[in-house]
C-alpha cells in the first residue's frame, strides 16, 4: 500500500474486510474517512488510529477451573474467547496424570507441531 492516503477498496484488500463493514466503521465513528465524490479516503493517521481501536490483546488465564467450559462455550457460539473481565476465576486444581495420558499429550504435541517434545 501506498503511504498517505487509502481508499476503502485498498483497506478492504488489505485487511480481508468487506467494504460494507468499512462503510459501517465509518457510520459508528470507529473509522474517520473524507468522501471525495463517490470515494472514501482514509489518511494514514486516522487508519493507525482505527487499528489501535479495533484490535486487541486477548487474555486467558489457562489455570482457571472454568477454562476449559467457557472455551467450549465460546467455540459452540463461534465468539472470540477471553477472560479479560471475567469475574468467575477459581484455581484449578492439581491433576494427577497418568503415564499413559501424558504419553498420548506427547504424542499429541509432535504431530501438531512436527517435533519431539521429551521431559
Amino acid at each position: 500500500m501506498k503511504e498517505g492516503r487509502y481508499t476503502l477498496k485498498e483497506l478492504s484488500r488489505e485487511f480481508e474486510m468487506s467494504l460494507r463493514e468499512l462503510r459501517k466503521h465509518i457510520k459508528q465513528g470507529t473509522l474517520v474517512a473524507d468522501k471525495v465524490g463517490r470515494c472514501y479516503w482514509v489518511n494514514a493517521a486516522e487508519l493507525e488510529r482505527f487499528i489501535a481501536k479495533t484490535t486487541r490483546t486477548i487474555t486467558r488465564n489457562y489455570l482457571c477451573q472454568h477454562y476449559d467450559s467457557c472455551l467450549d462455550d465460546a467455540a459452540r457460539a463461534n465468539n472470540i474467547f477471553g477472560c479479560d473481565e471475567c469475574t468467575r476465576f477459581r484455581q484449578a486444581e492439581k491433576q494427577v496424570i497418568s503415564a499413559l495420558d501424558l504419553g498420548g499429550m506427547l504424542n499429541l504435541w509432535e504431530n501438531v507441531f512436527g517435533r519431539k517434545l521429551t521431559i
